[in-house]
This record gives structure tokens, sequence and C-alpha cells, in this order.
């Protein structure tokens, strides 16, 4: 593996509907050819310096973490396994989803959000440009220009050539989200290689056949990529890393490859926790470290605040820092998840508002599943994560010494990646044993 930093997120919405009693929604079959449904112009801001113009609604970014952080305590909370969660790509894919809904059921994610439905779209629209900004190559002193960080995010949109779906939906996810939208046949076996290979060129051939099969029934694939790859500012001296004890949460230990470094990094220290931000190029990693156990940590009210925390973080340049090399992969069902914060007529298949995706009466559009599966894996040179998220859907500076301080991940610890200039959490994620690689 190269040592660098690369994270790849696709987010996946899948709506699917029997087309029993709707035969007057079935248009005529087109050839099995990937045609584009919309002209509409994505809003680009490609010739304006973006990273200083940029002007977002916070409460959309409140809302996005927020979401997250209670995210991850729920999966948490019923879960022995090391996690990882993007919140971006779930907002991501539920601020689609929004265009495509009404009634109680838009509220219902709009209040689970956290965020203004007016600006939600602007915001989106903003943060693509944005991220993808951060793709170009740094000078760093060096003879040679180098790209530190990259940042890439896409959408696309597939629909059943069958449906006739609603041009203002497929115009909204092209002019904001800057989606693909194809018209496919989805009875056709090759129409999930097809899906496959462009989520593979927008992850650099990273995330391989995430689409298992299509079915006649589907109605749409709303697909969403976040592909992230940077190196830390700091790295970690190979030569240090050593094999030292892990203590888990059920009081045995392992034996971990611990880093070790001492920098100069943001740092915050309270009666409960410890917080180290870790640098990378325009985003940086924090690492949450309680003082007693992460479990009694993550269910106190001091989670709630780890922003505030995280805002008061100051620079020290003593620090001793110690944190294990990780890599492992895991799969969470999201679907209780969501419904325990408040989002649960989209699951009704009778009753979920959808048809300003396409409407189908007498069926109906309503959301089956949604689950997310990630990989991470972190060295003394940087990060490489990965994260499919999937929505099915179907009808019916220079400073004196200061103290030294201690910050040895020796235990279960939590993490959370963030792009500095928005504050977005792109990942959050628990570390319970580094040498789990499931």
């Amino acid at each position: 593996m190269k040592k660098r930093i690369s994270i790849f997120l696709v987010g996946i919405l899948l709506f699917s509907f029997s087309f029993s009693g709707c035969s007057n929604e079935i248009i005529q079959p087109k050839n099995n050819v990937a045609a584009a449904l919309s002209n509409e112009m994505f809003k680009t801001k490609i010739n304006e310096n973006i990273q200083q113009v940029i002007d977002v609604d916070n409460n959309n970014i409140k809302g996005l973490n927020n979401i997250g952080y209670s995210v991850t305590q729920d999966i948490y909370s019923d879960s022995s396994e090391n996690i990882l969660f993007s919140p971006l790509s779930l907002s991501c894919a539920l601020s689609m989803l929004v265009n495509g809904a009404e009634g109680d059921t838009k509220n219902q994610i709009i209040e689970a959000m956290g965020v203004n439905d007016e600006t939600l779209n602007t915001t989106y629209n903003q943060l693509i440009n944005l991220l993808n900004s951060y793709s170009k190559e740094k000078d760093l002193g060096s003879e040679e220009k180098v790209k530190t960080t990259e940042i890439i995010t896409a959408n696309s949109a597939w629909f059943n050539k069958n449906v006739n779906v609603e041009k203002d939906f497929v115009d909204t996810l092209k002019k904001y989200y800057d989606a693909d939208t194809m018209n496919v046949d989805f009875s056709d076996e090759n129409t999930k290689d097809l899906i496959n290979e462009w989520i593979e060129e927008k992850t650099n051939n990273i995330i391989k056949d995430t689409i298992e099969e299509t079915y006649p029934i589907d109605i749409a694939y709303l697909i969403n990529t976040l592909y992230f790859k940077g190196t830390w500012r700091d790295d970690f001296n190979e030569e240090l890393t050593k094999k030292t004890p892990f203590y888990l949460a059920d009081g045995s230990e392992v034996e971990a490859d611990m880093m070790f470094g001492i920098f100069r990094k943001k740092y915050y220290e309270d009666d409960t926790c410890q917080i180290l931000g870790l640098d990378y190029y325009d985003v940086t990693m924090y690492v949450i470290l309680p003082k007693g156990d992460l479990k009694t940590f993550v269910s106190s009210e001091e989670y709630s605040k780890i922003e505030d925390m995280i805002k008061e973080a100051e620079y020290n340049s003593n620090i001793n820092i110690y944190l294990p090399k990780f890599k492992y992969k895991n799969s969470i069902d999201l679907k209780e998840i969501i419904k325990n914060i408040g989002v649960t007529k989209i699951f009704n298949n009778e009753n979920a508002e959808l048809k300003k995706i396409a409407d189908l009466s007498p069926e109906n559009v309503f959301v089956s599943s949604i689950f997310q599966n990630t990989s991470i894996e972190v060295d003394e040179k940087g990060t490489e994560a990965a994260a499919v998220t999937v929505v099915l859907c179907r009808g019916t500076s220079v400073e004196a010494p200061a103290e030294k301080i201690e910050f040895n991940c020796n235990k279960p610890f939590m993490y959370v990646i963030k792009e500095n200039k928005t504050e977005t959490n792109l990942f959050m994620g628990i570390v319970q044993n580094p040498t789990n690689q499931n």
C-alpha cells in the first residue's frame, strides 16, 4: 500500500416498486443505453476562489455534524466492534431525497437533519464546489508541486427507463448536486456493471462490485461518492513504531503497533477527556480520548459537547503522541437508527410521500432499508478509507516549551475527520480493538 491518505465514499439510494396496478405509468422501452435525462447546468464556482467566498448556512453544517454524533452514539450503544460512519454521506443522501419528498415525510427528514429547507440545496452545492477545489497541487517549498490533499465528490442518478421521472427532481439533482442523470434498463444484467464502473471511476478504482444485481421493479439509484486523499502534515517515524499493549474495554489486552511522535498540535483537555488534532492539509482528524471508559463518555452529557470542545482546542508544542495503527471494516444497518432520530414515514409503504421522484399512483414509493459499509486503514503516513451507503426504496507559529503532555491511545477511543473551512465532519469512527480487522 502506498503511504498516503485516501478516503472513498459512496452513497447509494435505490428505489424500486411493483408494476402491478400502474400500467398507465409505463412508457415504451428504449434501447439499453445510459441516456442523459437533464440538460440543466450545474451551479459551478470553478472560476471563483470558493475557499475564500464560500458562504454556507452554518445551521445546515451543524445539523450534518449533529446527526453524525447521534447516529454514531446509537451504533456504538449496541456494538463491540470498531466503527466507521460518514455523516456527510448520509446527510447528502437524505438531502437529495428531500427533493423527492413532500408533506410530513419531507418535514420529518428536515427536522431530523436539523437543517433549513430553503438553503439546503445551495449549501450542498457550495460544499461540492469547495471539496472539489482542494484537488490542486500545493507548493511546499520543494522543487515540485505536490497534491497534498484531494477531495472529490460526485453524484449520479440512474432511473428505470419504464418510469416517468419528475423533471423538476432530475433537474434539481443536476443543478445543485451535479448528478449524472441516466435512463437505463434495470432488467438487463449489464446495467449493474455500468453503475459499478461509474462508482469505480469516481473512487479511483477502489470500490468495486457495489451493486450485486438490479431488478425490473427498481425505480432509481441515487449515488453519491466522496474521495479523499492526503498526507499527514507531520508523519510518524516508522522506526519509532513499536508493539505495545492496547487495553480493551473488557479489561483484556492485545499487542498493537503503536506509532509515536512529538508534535505541535491543537489540544484540549478537561476532567472528562483529551482531544488532539492531527493535521492533514485542509482536513484534520480529531482524536477523542476519554479519561474514563469510552462507553461511559459516549453516554454522558459531555459527548454532546465534543464540537464545542474542538473549537476550544489550542496549539501546544510539547505533546507525546501515541496512536495505534489500525485497519478494519464493518457494515451498519441504519434503518432502525434512522427511525430513532425521527425519520419514520419514508419506511411506510402506504404513506411515504415520495411522489416528487415519480408519481406511481396508485402504487407508492417507500424506503425499505438503509445500510453503510466502511473500511479504514491508518498508518505512519496517513489514512485510507472507504464507505458505501445504500438506501433501498420499494413501491408499494514558535512557542516557549509547554508542560509535557501524554496523549496515549492505549485504550478505546473515537475520532472525527473534519474539513477545516466549513468544519464539516466527513467521517467519524470508534476504535475498540486496533488489531481487529473485521
